[in-house]
């Protein structure tokens, strides 16, 4: 019988594994198993591991702090992704984020802004992966009191591989394809945790301490996953029924049986 050189041998490690590769592992260790299903197996253990892998890319991560106090009262505040700090000099093309009010009880959140959650999204998209050397930032507004505080610095610098000074806090990026900025990455989402906020507020005056973390992830790429959960499936139905034929003709040994029998639709024989 030929034999695909692999030699997996149970262990309690694999009690920590997805149930169905422990199922193809056990299996995959008998010999007397026929070829048809080793190899549907082997290709479900292969899915398994594309699907594992088939995640967002982290293209880049970086901090929003916004620490201090002044006079005003305070109960929220308001985070803004642009392209060009508010002020002197333009508006800014986009402001990804700002429909959010934060609050301290926001602290361990994670919101997702998407196309589908932020009107800016899609321009946010379309600028940051253009080829051409925009300014990138944030502007955090403490409400109602007005006041505020924000960074920023040009792509080409920031979206460079690496960790850089950003602000007050930090910039880390996995670097670019081609051009200044994140060209040829199909991005989509922003991911915006809530770290930590402290605040205090009254009087007319304020005191705060708020952290943020936002991360720059891409589209997962589904046709990784589709197409060979797809070729399993077919794969495996027809395996399945050439089992059960030879199953109810008499074509597969007891000790294969033995191993197959929790599975619906194969019959019990006695050891």
């Amino acid at each position: 019988m030929p034999t695909f050189g692999l030699e997996l041998r149970p262990d309690e490690s694999a009690h920590a594994l997805h149930p169905v590769i422990q199922l193809a592992c056990r299996l995959l260790t008998r010999r007397c198993m026929f070829s048809p299903i080793r190899a549907i197996l082997l290709i479900t253990i292969f899915c398994f591991a594309l699907v594992n892998g088939a995640r967002a890319l982290d293209l880049a991560t970086f901090q929003i702090i916004d620490q201090g106090g002044g006079l005003g009262d305070m109960t929220s505040l308001q985070i803004t992704i642009q392209d060009q700090p508010v002020g002197p000099g333009g508006q800014p093309t986009y402001q990804l984020g700002d429909y959010l009010l934060i609050t301290p009880a926001d602290v361990g959140k994670t919101f997702t802004l998407t196309a589908a959650t932020d009107v800016d999204f899609t321009i946010f998209r379309q600028t940051v992966t253009n080829g051409i050397d925009d300014p990138f930032g944030y502007f955090v507004q403490d409400l109602p009191a007005g006041s505020g505080v924000g960074t920023g610095w040009n792509e080409a610098n920031l979206f460079a591989p690496g960790t850089h000074a950003f602000g007050p806090g930090s910039f880390t990026s996995i670097g670019q394809l081609s051009g200044p900025d994140f060209a040829g990455y199909d991005i989509g989402a922003v991911l915006l945790t809530i770290d930590f906020f402290s605040l205090g507020s009254g009087g007319g005056f304020n005191t705060h301490d708020f952290r943020a973390t936002a991360t720059i992830v891409t589209v997962p790429e589904a046709s990784t996953v589709i197409m060979p959960l797809l070729i399993t499936a077919l794969l495996a139905a027809g395996a399945w029924f050439r089992s059960l034929k030879k199953a109810k003709t008499g074509g597969l040994d007891p000790e294969t049986l033995r191993w197959l029998r929790p599975l619906k639709g194969f019959p019990r024989l006695s050891d």
